[in-house]
């Protein structure tokens, strides 16, 4: 299972986001409904944005994964498909153990924010401080 958190401007109480997801560069795709996840704390970010959780079915024998996000209202819908060119996350190989990607003195100099970050929940981690929230999601 793959889980991911989306996060939507908060347009309308009632709505639905949908992960549509193919293993087979679309020859067939799967909908899943991403569930809503309430903030632990209200901030400003909570009230503009909304955060949804999905997981996703991923076969063993997948190479990687194309998916869109779908944003719907009761008054419209709208698509999120990374310009045209759908979000693809593929299978690599990971890094050695000795790695300077697994290093966390490095990371930890470059993003400060990842080892050091005050959140009660995992969804809030997406909101570090590099993060622009200054328009819609899509």
């Amino acid at each position: 299972m793959f889980p991911g958190t989306v996060k939507v401007r908060n347009l309308s109480f009632k709505k639905e986001v949908i992960i549509r997801y193919s293993t087979n560069n679309w020859t067939t795709f799967t909908d899943v409904k991403c569930a809503y996840v309430p903030s632990a704390t209200p901030s400003s970010i909570t009230i503009v944005y909304d955060t949804f959780a999905f997981q996703i079915s991923i076969p063993k024998s997948a190479h990687q994964i194309e998916f869109c996000i779908a944003y719907k209202t009761e008054n419209e819908e709208f698509w999120d498909n990374n310009n045209s060119k759908n979000y693809i996350i593929k299978k690599g190989i990971a890094p050695p153990r000795n790695s300077p990607i697994l290093d966390d003195t490095i990371s930890s100099k470059r993003y400060p924010d990842i080892n050091h970050a005050k959140i009660d929940s995992w969804t809030e981690f997406a909101s570090w401080t590099h993060l622009a929230n200054d328009g819609p999601y899509w």
